[in-house]
């Protein structure tokens, strides 16, 4: 009988870092032999130095549980910011594993097969999950006006080349394959739609009130500015039909009039789905919705139990901001999954 191995599960931490030890407790306490950071780990911040603390701080303690930990970047992170960062912890610590040059990992009679990236980036995220016909690796992008861009490409077709037992492996990637069933799945997203183009002006002050005035056409008038300091004020930023926010931002232009229509959709990778179900792959973990966080489904989008050793499982790890992670078990080519929720 194959001795149980137990993974604790790590991703989308934007904004609260400093849960991250108490994470890494609760997991450590729960067994984890391992740790899979599965993107997210960046945040989009003002300049690159704050960015580059941000992810620092986290594979800091990372590191020093001195548990072999895998890496990977989700839809948030910037080459510029995490790049250094991990190269720097990679080289001084032996338990940081670059995914990208590690995409395999056998362990215990299982694999372990990564797909870096993100099929969405929110604005500056540089690391892409793609079925397109390009080669995986860093690609050097010149424009004709401003700085060059560099963006990574990972080929999610890369995955079939690295599959020998399907029964015995385990893909791990921040976006989830494509489900649907709203009611139990880990690709349910809830998102506001611009149903038509409109314009705003925005005035964010200095003491963090913010203003916004809503309307369809390029006017002349704006946001009327209170005799107050002025930290940004940005006049007629368009927005396009068919543009996606997050549900938060989208409720609060909503507020103000903008003809958005609050949707809630699978939204996981159509050609994942189809490349997991060619190649016999029945077991996954994900984040990447926050919505979704901690739901556990099976290829047909029924719930399945925490706890239960299944050969079938599609697991969203959570969304660490909220205090939301797991430990995933692996056992006799069978997974299980418990979730943790931080209080």
């Amino acid at each position: 009988m194959e001795k149980e191995t137990k993974y604790g599960v790590l991703s989308d931490i934007h904004e609260n870092p400093k849960i991250l030890p108490y994470a890494l407790d609760a997991l450590k306490k729960e067994g984890a032999e391992k740790l899979i950071v599965n993107g997210d780990i960046g945040t989009i911040a003002d300049n690159l130095e704050d960015s580059q603390r941000f992810t620092a701080y986290i594979l800091d303690n990372i590191a020093k549980t001195g548990i072999e930990s895998y890496i990977q970047p989700g839809s948030h992170e910037t080459i510029g910011a995490f790049e250094s960062v991990l190269d720097y912890f990679k080289e001084k610590n032996k338990n940081i594993i670059d995914v990208k040059e590690n995409p395999k990992i056998d362990s215990n009679n299982h694999s372990l097969i990564f797909l870096p990236g993100s099929d969405w980036n929110v604005s500056g995220g540089e690391y892409t999950l793609t079925d397109n016909n390009i080669e995986t690796g860093f690609y050097h992008i010149p424009q004709k006006q401003g700085p060059d861009q560099y963006r990574y490409y990972k080929n999610m077709n890369d995955l079939e080349k690295q599959l020998t037992e399907p029964e015995k492996t385990i893909a791990v990637s921040h976006i989830p394959r494509k489900f649907n069933n709203i009611e139990n799945c880990v690709d349910v997203a809830e998102f506001g739609e611009i149903q038509k183009d409109f314009f705003a002006d925005i005035v964010n002050y200095e003491d963090g009130e913010q203003q916004i005035r809503v309307y369809e056409k390029n006017g002349e008038n704006g946001t009327i500015v209170k005799p107050k300091p002025v930290k940004e004020f940005i006049r007629n930023q368009s927005f396009e039909k068919g543009s996606i926010f997050p549900s938060e931002i989208a409720k609060y232009f909503q507020s103000f009039g903008a003809p958005i229509e609050i949707k809630k959709e699978n939204r996981g990778n159509e050609s994942l789905k189809n490349l997991y179900e060619k190649s016999g792959i029945t077991k996954a973990v994900s984040g990447h919705f926050h919505e979704s966080g901690h739901r556990a489904n099976d290829s047909k989008g029924n719930h399945v139990e925490p706890g239960k050793y299944t050969n079938e499982l599609f697991w969203n790890s959570g969304y660490l901001d909220v205090g939301q992670t797991g430990i995933l078990k692996v056992k006799d080519n069978k997974v299980s999954y418990d979730n943790i929720q931080l209080r």
